[in-house]
């Protein structure tokens, strides 16, 4: 939450396990306080900061995210942490790639098949993941 996204970024999907999506307030000491933790790669610190975090949600496997953010370059607007219950496998398609798939989909200065941009992330959202696709069939296509 409040980083601007990296290159290495893109979009994130659950191959298995759910993840939590966390929030501060905006601006807030722990927010900052997680900036800095982070740049300074104190994760340990970081990990125990993240327990007061805000729960917004719970997603589950063959769900996605990240992209927005990687997309539009806006600074992420929230955090998300592997659940502590259940193992996790996640596939990351770093930007480049993300942006040479909605490429080959058609798209055209920031749109797909003529669609908004973010109609572009439901799709990303959607393909393969809501079609249940396999996680070896999914790696292939990134």
């Amino acid at each position: 939450q409040g980083d601007l996204p990296r290159a290495e970024d893109g979009h994130f999907t659950i191959l298995s396990g759910e993840c939590e999506v966390l929030q501060f307030p905006d601006e807030s000491v722990p927010q900052l306080k997680l900036i800095y933790l982070y740049k300074k790669k104190k994760f340990d610190e970081a990990k125990k900061l993240l327990n007061s975090a805000r729960i917004l949600a719970k997603i589950t496997e063959l769900s996605g995210f990240g992209e927005l953010a990687t997309l539009t370059g806006v600074k992420r607007l929230a955090s998300i942490r592997a659940s502590r219950s259940t193992q996790t496998d996640i596939l990351v398609l770093p930007k480049q790639p993300l942006l040479d798939c909605l490429q080959a989909k058609g798209s055209v200065a920031g749109t797909v098949d003529g669609a908004a941009p973010s109609e572009a992330i439901d799709f990303m959202r959607q393909s393969g993941l809501a079609n249940r696709i396999s996680p070896k069939d999914l790696i292939l296509a990134a």
